[in-house]
């Protein structure tokens, strides 16, 4: 495959990424976290990456962290059909424009007293999260 071929645009904005597999905690002091899989198996590389930011000095709060990022990129890839040891740097930018284009619990404005989208703070003067138009 050429590297024009390889750089094709993929269609991401309707992408449908299935909420499958999850993260839970350990017992284990070497991996407190563990990604698993839609099955309930664990994702062997994700747990070994976890195992060396752990080695390295990481706090098990930031390798819980690391997990949910490994669980969104693994169902990314899932939901366009490629192989984490076969993802190129396509795939990385496919998945950074889902990220901005898909859904962001952060930005649901359920509480009837919340701030108006997009409006500004009184004390700080930033603007609240805005929503993103579908």
């Amino acid at each position: 495959m050429d590297r024009a071929a390889a750089m094709e645009e993929r269609e991401v904005t309707g992408l449908v990424v299935a909420r499958v597999g999850s993260v839970e905690a350990t017992s284990a002091a070497t991996l407190p976290w563990v990604v698993l899989d839609g099955a309930g198996r664990a994702i062997t590389p994700v747990s070994d990456f976890l195992r060396e930011l752990l080695a390295c000095g990481n706090t098990p709060a930031s390798c819980r962290s690391y997990a949910f990022d490994l669980l969104r990129w693994f169902r990314f890839l899932a939901a366009v059909d490629v192989e984490w040891n076969h993802a190129k740097r396509a795939d990385v930018r496919d998945f950074v424009l889902w990220l901005r284009t898909c859904h962001n619990p952060a930005r649901d404005r359920r509480r009837p007293d919340a701030p108006v989208p997009g409006s500004l703070n009184a004390r700080t003067g930033k603007p609240y999260l805005t929503r993103i138009r579908r």
